[in-house]
């Protein structure tokens, strides 16, 4: 039996973990979602669309430059000073409504967020090593 640590060292996770870095080294600016992801996201974001996600990086310069308006929730403060910083040196004007994680909710609305997620439909991606949840809002 394996010991916990050289668990996900299995021949079919080394593949997949070389794949994801050549790919993360040809595509620099991609967001760290599976390639299937990103090509979904870029045929179905609007410039119009509003959106929300947990975690910040290339992710949220990617997204800012698609989508109407952004809020990330990033815990890590030093990070959110970082990604903050990106999107100004880009010239962002879209720039996402970041917020740290040690302010709190914002609003009410994200106690919510979990219970209405629970309706949307969800698409999952995976490549052997990120996986990545995308989901939809039903339409009315």
């Amino acid at each position: 039996m394996p010991t916990p640590d050289r668990f996900y060292l299995t021949p079919r996770y080394v593949y997949n973990r070389i794949r994801d870095l050549v790919y993360q080294r040809a595509h620099p600016a991609d967001p760290w979602l599976t390639p299937e992801a990103i090509g979904l996201l870029g045929t179905l974001l609007h410039p119009t669309d509003r959106g929300a996600e947990f975690g910040s990086g290339r992710s949220t310069l990617w997204f800012a430059g698609r989508v109407a308006a952004l809020t990330s929730v990033e815990t890590n403060a030093r990070w959110h000073e970082s990604v903050t910083l990106q999107l100004k040196e880009r010239g962002e004007s879209k720039a996402p409504g970041t917020r740290p994680a040690e302010l709190g909710p914002a609003t009410s609305t994200w106690a919510e967020i979990g219970q209405a997620l629970a309706s949307w439909r969800t698409i999952w991606t995976s490549n052997g090593v990120w996986d990545t949840a995308i989901f939809f809002r039903p339409t009315d």
